[in-house]
């Protein structure tokens, strides 16, 4: 781990990490020994290309168009100061593995610009979180529950426990239900 590391995250206009456009780049540099920020930068960018914010963007978000028009700037006018910032240091992000990162690779490649991936450190703190918090049915349904699984593993009681948890997500609104489509 570097001594400084550069924390970052991504506002954009959708979930689709090779054709959604990037609204927002914030990032945080700070000391890995005592979490001392050390310096931030925050920029509105202005996609190249005409663009459309997704309802689910906008709700989290709040990002307009207009705003954005209003307020942004071009990636590419402030991409070297980006660049700059990180330096050689590790990166960190929540669900950046996933999203954030490739997000930002398929920006980058559609506005011609790059960045040395192969020479940082990725950290995310999602992947973290789940290792240090066990997805098993069993584990969910006692932070739930509070109660031991009974029957782990045999599929009714499995069933039945999915239901349970469900019923406490939804009551402690935890989650957005999403339908999913074909897969």
């Amino acid at each position: 781990m570097t001594k400084t590391m550069v924390a970052f995250d991504l506002e954009t206009t959708g979930l689709d990490t090779q054709n959604d456009h990037i609204l927002q780049i914030g990032l945080v540099k700070f000391d890995t020994e005592t979490f001392e920020e050390l310096a931030s930068v925050d920029w509105y960018i202005k996609p190249k290309y005409d663009f459309t914010i997704a309802p689910g963007a906008f709700k989290k978000t709040g990002l307009t168009k207009e705003f954005i028009l209003e307020n942004g700037v071009f990636l590419s006018d402030i991409w070297d100061k980006v660049v700059e910032f990180i330096g050689n240091d590790d990166i960190l992000s929540y669900n950046g593995n996933n999203f954030d990162v490739p997000m930002l690779h398929y920006n980058l490649l559609r506005y011609g610009l790059s960045f040395d991936f192969e020479n940082h450190v990725f950290y995310d703190s999602l992947v973290i979180e789940r290792k240090r918090n066990s997805m098993q049915l069993a584990h969910v349904y006692k932070r739930y529950t509070g109660k031991e699984l009974e029957d782990a593993h045999e599929a009714l009681a499995d069933v039945r426990a999915l239901i349970e948890i469900f019923k406490h997500q939804i009551q402690n609104d935890d989650i957005k239900i999403f339908i999913s489509g074909k897969f």
